[in-house]
């Protein structure tokens, strides 16, 4: 995906003299030393284990051509609405509900994917250059959307001390520093599977309150505790600040080609938050109308496969804790989600580890440093996936293991010892 590319903005339309390009899209598009290094593998036919992949229709994880045909649901008239078919609402709503959440209909409000529901919040809260509160580590994707949105982004911070928790301390000074019109909230969070506590929830809403913020909680892993013991409530309906849930079929159901996604917003201003967002969707209406139409019988079938993806994840964690058990790197917990972080020795840089891995090992990590890592602990992290089919992903992680060791040993040799 482009965001795996090194985000450098350099200004191409100016260097060029082609003023009329914009700034807000001058992304460098080359590619990252380690792309670079996984493109040469490839094309030099040696074998790469990808552990990056969270693709789940490329991991096993499909419906079959009949479960299939019953998502495309019959809409030979086209008659649009812009927030979303009733059917379609009214099936969220209904998922929501038995999330814990407490929502109807009426709050629903349908798009194409979580991204374009973020860009359209974005344009709906903030004038330009107005600023967004997002956490670090975090996902790269919001920086493009933001760019495109005209909206500035600031960062809080999660701690880590074994665990990842939100500090209420360093959420206030983020929060003074920045100005922020709304803070976001990702639970369970991607990629370090924080899922955050009644406390911490009770915290956050007296801190937009407090601040006249709105509240953005975005929930798509949230059918995915990896450990039982952290499944928590969806907060949609949330009626104290204006709460905006956002989550989707890519997640939900493991279904990303559906490209369907949708947003519950609830609390004071949510009657114009919603008016204005069924003019802005009004305006690209890019939630199709047959997969609207089938959402129903999708939502219905998603419990079964969340199941077997947790089944994986479990599975491949479990895998994951035996085989680096007593050696130098460390699996950090894993609450939810369908990513782990593993944390390496600090004898190289996250992407000295993993241009390592690819290059000797042939094993396929993220470096820490795609989702702020250094900006939060100084150790290296590598972020790698736990949908991966079990064998594959023992492969992986057994060659991500006999790295570290061999190199301990070295270490030892050079020693003298």
């Amino acid at each position: 995906m482009v965001w795996l590319q090194l985000r450098i903005v350099i200004g191409y339309g100016s260097l060029f003299g082609m003023e009329t390009f914009s700034q807000r899209t001058s992304w460098s598009r080359g590619l990252t030393e380690l792309e670079s290094a996984r493109v040469a593998r490839v094309r030099s036919g040696a074998p790469v284990w990808d552990l990056t992949c969270a693709n789940p229709t490329r991991q096993g994880f499909t419906y079959g051509r009949e479960a299939l045909a019953s998502f495309l649901g019959v809409a030979e008239a086209y008659a649009p609405c812009a927030l979303g078919l009733p059917e379609a609402r009214a099936a969220v709503a209904a998922y929501i509900c038995g999330q814990g959440g407490q929502v109807d209909a009426s709050q629903v409000w349908i798009g194409s994917g979580t991204s374009e529901l973020y860009w359209h919040a974005m344009t709906i809260l903030c004038d330009p250059g107005a600023c967004w509160l997002v956490p670090q580590p975090g996902y790269p994707l919001f920086d493009y959307v933001a760019d495109l949105a005209g909206v500035r982004l600031a960062r809080y911070p999660l701690a880590w001390d074994g665990a990842w928790y939100l500090q209420a301390d360093a959420l206030e000074q983020a929060v003074g520093a920045s100005g922020a019109r709304a803070l976001v909230i990702i639970s369970p969070h991607n990629p370090t599977g924080h899922v955050w506590t009644a406390a911490e929830r009770e915290m956050v809403v007296d801190c937009c309150r407090r601040h006249q913020m709105a509240l953005v909680v975005d929930e798509v892993f949230l059918d995915y505790p990896v450990d039982a013991s952290a499944s928590e409530p969806s907060v949609a309906g949330c009626e104290e600040v204006l709460t905006i849930c956002l989550s989707g079929a890519s997640k939900v159901a493991a279904f990303p080609q559906g490209k369907v996604a949708w947003g519950a917003v609830a609390g004071p201003g949510a009657e114009e938050f919603l008016g204005r967002a069924e003019l802005v969707s009004d305006t690209y209406l890019h939630a199709s109308t047959v997969i609207q139409a089938g959402l129903p019988a999708l939502l219905k079938a998603a419990p079964a496969m969340q199941a077997r993806v947790r089944a994986r994840c479990r599975e491949n964690l479990a895998c994951a804790r035996r085989r680096l058990a007593g050696t130098a790197v460390s699996v950090c917990g894993v609450p939810a989600g369908w990513s782990m972080l593993l944390r390496v020795p600090d004898t190289m840089d996250d992407i000295g580890w993993a241009l390592r891995a690819l290059q000797a090992e042939g094993v396929l990590v993220h470096p820490g440093y795609l989702f702020g890592m250094e900006s939060v602990h100084s150790s290296p992290f590598l972020g790698v996936s736990l949908l991966l089919e079990a064998s594959a992903f023992a492969e992986g992680i057994e060659r991500l293991a006999r790295l570290v060791e061999e190199g301990a040993d070295a270490q030892v040799l050079e020693g003298g010892t």
